[in-house]
């Protein structure tokens, strides 16, 4: 299942959980949506924790139970998940600066 809602609303929850956020205040929402299309597709089943997680405000363990996995790798889905984000918008922060 995969949940369709407004892009802007899942940014700001992402970007507000990260420590990036409070060192950059500027961060451009447009990377952050362009880097979780592409975690969705190099990795759908993380970009999905990363929307359950936001979006719907599930726990680890409601996110394993409807991606049927176990909570470690629902937890771990999205801490890889969110580094992952974070390498991405830095990379393309830096090609804007260049």
């Amino acid at each position: 299942m995969s949940l369709r809602l407004n892009p802007f609303r899942l940014v700001a929850k992402v970007l507000a959980s990260m420590e990036l956020w409070r060192a950059r205040q500027g961060t451009d929402f447009v990377l952050l949506r362009k880097a979780l299309e592409k975690l969705e597709l190099a990795d759908p089943r993380k970009a999905e924790v990363v929307k359950l997680r936001f979006l719907s405000g599930l726990r680890y363990g409601e996110i394993a139970g409807h991606l049927r996995v176990s909570e470690k790798t629902a937890q771990a889905g999205f801490y890889f998940a969110r580094a992952w984000l974070r390498r991405e918008i830095e990379k393309s922060s830096e090609k804007g600066r260049q």
